[in-house]
């Protein structure tokens, strides 16, 4: 039986309330100058006196390790030097604030120095489902791989043990013809399913044929060329084993999303454990 997913900006909320205190606990507050925002949360934080220089300090290192991750412009290319992962407390949080129009990065099936890097999720904000589409097919829809790609995109939620991704939609190739992908917001799989809820996403890409797995299901099994398919927000658990491809660098052109701002990326990596695990290439 798997968790109800829970938005991350309430858990969040619940875990920065009771961490640092409230007015309630006894001791003295004072707020912080800027409120924090997580996700369609808005709060103010207080923290007491006895911990105030901890929580100064420990936020000031995570600001200073996410400004160094975060890119100016609609661009966002830190998995060129830090890589992102391929599970829900893994991925790269993308924390630049306002729109991002492109995603760019690299695979790689060798493994100089660690392990194999098959697949790169990034966690996002989706201002405007109806305007999604994030694409490595070229032409007029943007994106390229330089390798047979495959799109996804998971919900993001935390469950009891952390983290969760819920498959939402999927795409393998864009036409019978090309070894681009791409995800829009309705699915075109018979199963009816449209995209209306903004939030927090995952977008994942990976080399073909190293797909998401729930338990020891594919959560897309089967999806022909040319078809986005529903996830049936099956929980993402794995992937299958390997890829017959080399990997290379991708260019993932997006609509519709958004960064996930910095305030709100220190309490992800501070309290849920979304950190960003580099792995040598």
């Amino acid at each position: 039986m798997i968790d109800p997913p829970r938005e991350i900006g309430s858990v969040l909320e619940e875990l920065f309330r009771i961490t640092l205190g409230s007015p309630s606990s006894g001791v003295h507050t004072e707020h912080v100058s800027n409120p924090l925002f997580l996700g369609e949360h808005k709060m103010t934080a207080k923290i007491s006196a006895r911990s105030r220089g901890l929580c100064v300090r420990s936020a000031t290192v995570l600001s200073l390790s996410i400004a160094g991750a975060a890119f100016a412009g609609p661009t966002w290319d830190g998995d060129l030097d830090s890589d992102a992962g391929n599970t829900a407390s893994t991925a790269q949080v993308v924390t630049q604030s306002g729109p991002v129009m492109e995603i760019k990065g690299r695979v790689s099936a060798t493994a100089f120095m660690g392990n194999p890097d098959y697949a790169d999720m990034f966690l996002i904000r989706i201002a405007a489902p109806t305007m999604l589409k994030f694409s490595t097919a070229g032409g007029d829809n943007g994106g390229s791989a330089n390798f047979d790609s495959s799109l996804f995109l998971f919900k993001a939620a935390e469950g009891t043990t952390g983290p969760r991704a819920f498959g939402v939609l999927g795409n393998g190739d864009y036409s019978q013809s090309m070894n681009g992908a791409l995800i829009q917001s309705q699915s075109n799989d018979g199963s009816g399913f449209v995209l209306t809820d903004p939030g927090l996403y995952y977008i994942a890409i990976s080399m073909a044929g190293f797909n998401p797995m729930s338990d020891n299901s594919l959560i897309w099994p089967n999806v022909p060329a040319g078809v986005i398919g529903f996830g049936n927000f099956s929980p993402l658990t794995g992937w299958t084993n390997e890829s017959n491809n080399q990997g290379g660098e991708y260019s993932i052109r997006t609509v519709g999303i958004e960064g996930v701002p910095a305030p709100g990326a220190i309490a992800l990596f501070a309290l849920a454990g979304l950190t960003r695990r580099s792995r040598a290439r």
